[in-house]
């Protein structure tokens, strides 16, 4: 029982983490495509 609620807990972790990291390269794109953007104005 406790051996299924770590392996649980674990995807856990590891799917927030996944979102984390996602989240944070899609704002460095957004922050780069609205420098590039600011740089052509």
């Amino acid at each position: 029982m406790t051996h299924r609620i770590n392996v649980f807990a674990e995807g856990l972790w590891a799917l927030g983490g996944g979102i984390l990291y996602i989240n944070c390269l899609s704002l460095l794109q957004q922050t780069k495509v609205n420098n590039s953007g600011d740089r052509q104005g």
